[in-house]
């Protein structure tokens, strides 16, 4: 009886890793785009009039990042979705940088809320508290 509560025990505990797994790996991509826009990675054309527009330096600083050294970190903290809907919360820090000024944020809160469209996670809304 012993043997069989424990594989019970086993399965459930492993089921649950894989659908933390697969919560992680499928939104892997929409916070790798939100770094390269941080990163000044994508043109602000290419994010101009979206929600994305908000985490990219040009539209947010008033500098010009090509003279400025980049440094920007996002961290995961939870993730949870039921394959249609859900949300991140994350931290992000990101600065830029020269010899004299530096500009950008410290370990910023933020909770986005994502659907999946088209097959892809978006962003619909950002929460930030001050």
């Amino acid at each position: 009886m012993k043997n069989k509560v424990f594989l019970f025990i086993l399965v459930v505990v492993s089921c649950c890793l894989m659908f933390r797994t697969a919560m992680i790996i499928s939104t892997k991509s929409l916070i790798n785009y939100v770094y390269r826009i941080m990163n000044n990675e994508i043109p602000l054309e290419e994010v101009e009039g979206t929600i994305y527009e908000h985490f990219h330096p040009i539209a947010v600083y008033p500098i010009d990042v090509d003279k400025f050294n980049c440094d920007v970190n996002v961290y995961k903290g939870w993730i949870f979705h039921d394959l249609k809907k859900g949300e991140i919360n994350v931290i992000y820090r990101v600065r830029y940088y020269d010899d004299n000024e530096i500009f950008g944020g410290s370990n910023a809160p933020s909770k986005w809320l994502i659907e999946k469209k088209d097959g892809k996670w978006e962003i619909v809304e950002i929460i930030e508290k001050p």
